[in-house]
């Protein structure tokens, strides 16, 4: 069974409504050949410079395949590119590097392991740094260097080299620690 269409109500124009005007409904029929006239003349300017840039595309086009023959006859490179991309040319080691030889860092084939010959540890302790540093400042006021101090001092292990740093930061990121002066901590 086919389903009835209903008809929409559109609004019709009364004879006391008044008409809807557009923008274009303001605009002279003069004023709109004028404009027509205006968009033409620039239509034959757009096509002259067209025609213009491809003709020197041409040109430009020829000169190239010129030179590409001039080249490819002298033995130079066959339209491929002299260079990768960006980065180092492959094969290319930098100066004074004989190949084969490995740059700065572990020698080939090192593992993370001491100088006798074990492997290297990472201390485990049993409180965090955060708990660490806590347990020291508990009612005083400290400057980082003594804070540092302290907390080696109280059993925290740490092989970082810049162990003063990673406590100052600690401090900073840490809402359990409250800036009382420059370079002074205490708890919160």
């Amino acid at each position: 069974m086919a389903k009835k269409r209903s008809k929409k109500k559109t609004a019709r124009r009364g004879p006391g409504r008044p008409r809807k005007s557009s923008a274009l409904s303001s605009v002279s029929t003069l004023d709109l050949v004028a404009e027509i006239g205006r968009r033409e003349s620039r239509l034959s300017e757009l096509r002259d410079y067209r025609d213009q840039l491809a003709e020197e595309l041409s040109q430009t086009e020829q000169e190239l395949a010129g030179l590409e023959a001039v080249i490819a006859a002298a033995g130079g490179a066959s339209g491929a590119p002299t260079r990768r991309g960006p980065g180092r040319p492959k094969g290319s080691r930098g100066p004074g590097r004989p190949a084969g030889k490995r740059g700065p860092g572990r020698p080939k084939g090192s593992r993370n392991k001491t100088a006798a010959g074990r492997p290297r540890k990472r201390p485990q302790n049993d409180m965090t740094l955060e708990d660490a540093i806590a347990g020291v400042l508990r009612g005083q006021v400290m400057g980082i260097p003594e804070i540092t101090d302290s907390v080696l001092a109280s059993g925290y292990q740490s092989g970082a080299a810049n162990f003063k740093t990673i406590v100052n930061q600690t401090l900073i990121k840490s809402d359990r620690f409250k800036k009382v002066a420059r370079g002074q901590y205490t708890t919160a």
